[in-house]
């Protein structure tokens, strides 16, 4: 179970949810930066492209680098499991059917 830290009037929000964001939000400034830099070195250097030619490129890998965080952070956030739903589910298993007979 992860720390739960209280904010606002009764609000509770999980550490590790403030991990997560805190990961992504630098990868999300320094993702974009690496494709632009990376992409304008493999065009000037391995492809002869001139140096006003590779900015373009550079430009659309940078903006799909944002697109894959941004995509990995949606689909993480989607695919994780919710303590709300982990407790409501023990809560029908404890729960008995109706006309069931409780032990004794």
């Amino acid at each position: 179970m992860s720390r739960i830290i209280t904010v606002g009037k009764g609000a509770t929000i999980s550490l590790d949810v403030v991990n997560k964001l805190l990961v992504f939000m630098v990868v999300l400034a320094v993702a974009p930066i690496c494709c632009y830099y990376l992409t304008k070195f493999v065009a000037e250097e391995y492809m002869n492209v001139s140096e006003e030619n590779s900015n373009i490129p550079s430009a659309v890998s940078a903006i799909f680098g944002v697109w894959l965080v941004m995509g990995l952070y949606v689909y993480i956030a989607f695919t994780e499991e919710d303590d709300d739903d982990e407790n409501s589910e023990d809560k029908k298993r404890e729960e008995k059917k109706p006309g069931e007979k409780k032990d004794e």
